[in-house]
């Protein structure tokens, strides 16, 4: 062990450290863990990990490699040597883990705490991102044309002697010229509304707009994130309460205003898991198991078994948006495209064939 440690030593001279360190993007925190699981699974101890970060990583994991290797030698955990690099939740997962003796179930939750957020909105917004992207591009395009195109046409060819889809398109056009920037205006104003209304809004108003999407995926992003939260920290030896004051350190006060409500309850000296996040955060369905499971004890357990099954949930709810809400822009789009191209063809072909 000693040439590791000379070596560590050696390398660590190359290695510059910033002064303050800045939390990797979920991204890079999914691909940093899930190497490091395939590692672990390969039998690599955690200073194994560390000096092979250190030898063989980017410039990032080169620093933290020789993070982790200078706090294992002074008594530290992996997980909290690099707690700087890492969002909250999946750090709190990693803990659990090792204070469980389980380190391959700790990178697996953190890895599940990540995926989850990616999978509901990232892999939307990605698929939804193409036909979104169809139907501004072909409103731009029957605008371009309504000034370029059909007005030379219309010199040639009298507007009344057009087709009706002629005339739709070119009513399209002018419709998207007088009224684009107020719809793009309006949809910009309504998407600020609606991101800072997820994170701030409370109280009467937002238990009846939690109903609606965007609001409901939020929330039970959010239910499913926080049942594992503080089930980590429950299982990394923190009491319930203390789990659900940390977790509020790090809430926006949407979430905050739930966890409150969570220890009222405690304070009230309810014993059941299941009645004290009774909350409004859960689906009706999900709370009436976490109160079942609740009644068996074991709050760690029984909060993370409860967030797998919301995020099950959750999943198949987000693959259901993506088809359908895929399928009905795609949809808007090729109709749009179809219009547009009908009605400069048709217009055309009538000038070719009438004028004289």
């Amino acid at each position: 062990m000693k040439p590791t440690k000379a070596k560590s030593r050696k390398n660590s001279n190359h290695v510059k450290m910033p002064r303050k360190i800045r939390k990797l993007k979920d991204k890079k925190q999914i691909a940093f863990l899930r190497s490091i699981l395939t590692l672990t699974r390969a039998n690599l101890t955690q200073k194994e990990i560390a000096q092979r970060l250190l030898e063989y990583g980017n410039t990032v994991e080169k620093q933290m490699g020789y993070t982790i290797l200078e706090g294992l030698e002074v008594g530290l955990t992996f997980s909290h040597c690099i707690k700087p690099w890492l969002s909250p939740m999946p750090w709190e997962a990693l803990l659990a883990g090792e204070k469980m003796g389980n380190w391959n179930k700790g990178l697996t939750n953190a890895l599940k705490v990540l995926e989850v957020s990616g999978k509901v909105g990232g892999q939307i917004f990605l698929v939804l991102l193409k036909p979104v992207g169809m139907i501004i591009f072909m409103s731009l395009a029957a605008f371009v044309a309504s000034i370029k195109f059909f007005p030379i046409i219309a010199d040639i060819y009298p507007v009344n002697r057009w087709g009706s889809i002629s005339l739709t398109a070119y009513g399209m056009g002018q419709f998207f010229g007088s009224w684009g920037i107020t719809i793009i205006s309006t949809i910009a104003m309504l998407s600020l509304l609606i991101y800072f209304s997820l994170i701030y809004l409370t109280g009467k108003p937002r238990i009846l707009l939690d109903k609606a999407p965007i609001f409901r995926q939020y929330r039970l992003v959010l239910g499913s994130n926080l049942l594992r939260s503080i089930g980590n920290l429950s299982q990394a030896g923190f009491g319930l309460k203390e789990s659900v004051k940390s977790t509020c350190k790090n809430s926006n006060k949407y979430q905050s205003s739930h966890l409150l409500i969570a220890l009222k309850r405690i304070g009230q000296g309810k014993q059941n898991i299941g009645d004290i996040f009774d909350t409004g955060l859960l689906q009706p369905s999900e709370q009436s198991t976490l109160k079942v499971l609740g009644e068996k004890g074991n709050y760690g357990e029984t909060l993370l078994n409860c967030a797998d099954i919301t995020q099950d949930n959750l999943i198949k709810e987000a693959e259901f948006v993506k088809t359908w809400g895929g399928n009905i822009l795609n949809l808007v789009g090729g109709l749009m495209a179809l219009l547009l191209m009908g009605g400069i063809g048709l217009v055309m072909f009538d000038l070719s064939t009438n004028i004289s």
